[in-house]
């Protein structure tokens, strides 16, 4: 057994979104797509067009087993001495219980061109001294067991989006 598992069991976990299934789904709509543009490319000897789908199914693939892998991987734990959380590649962010200072929720805006804007939020868990923890984006969890996390941290974590970037 792997020791930091023996050491970390979480009395609270927040598993990965939904935002990896979307991932996968494209992926493998795409990987289609590259395999019939490679297949068609190779009945007419087109060598720059299989070339070009061989690459750009390796690409589409490449993108599904990316989220695949992470969507198994990815999760915000607590329990009564650390909160932590684990990567797409299983890297593990750690912060000590007591240390912990609060968990803030930035908002992020971009405005594109023609595009609107888009808002990333972010959750920052901040130590006491008021650096971060660790910073990670709340797109990549399930937003109906965040509230649960900070209950059990008995620190809010505020999710309600602003209705401008002043706000």
């Amino acid at each position: 057994m792997d020791v930091l598992a023996a050491r970390v069991q979480p009395a609270v976990e927040v598993k990965s979104g939904s935002i990896f299934t979307v991932l996968r789904g494209a992926g493998l709509v795409l990987a289609i797509f590259g395999l019939a543009f490679w297949g068609s490319a190779t009945a007419v000897n087109d060598t720059t067009g299989e070339a070009g789908g061989l690459v750009f199914w390796l690409a589409s693939a490449g993108t599904w087993a990316f989220a695949f892998v992470a969507s198994r991987n990815v999760k915000l734990f607590a329990n009564e001495d650390v909160v932590g959380m684990v990567g797409p590649f299983r890297g593990v962010r750690v912060c000590s219980r007591s240390e912990l200072g609060e968990i803030r929720t930035v908002w992020h805006w971009w405005q594109g061109r023609g595009m609107g804007f888009w808002v990333f939020p972010m959750l920052h868990f901040r130590n006491r001294d008021t650096s971060d923890a660790f910073v990670t984006p709340v797109l990549l969890y399930r937003a109906e067991e965040l509230p649960a996390l900070g209950a059990y941290l008995a620190r809010p974590i505020d999710l309600e989006r602003p209705r401008s970037e002043g706000a």
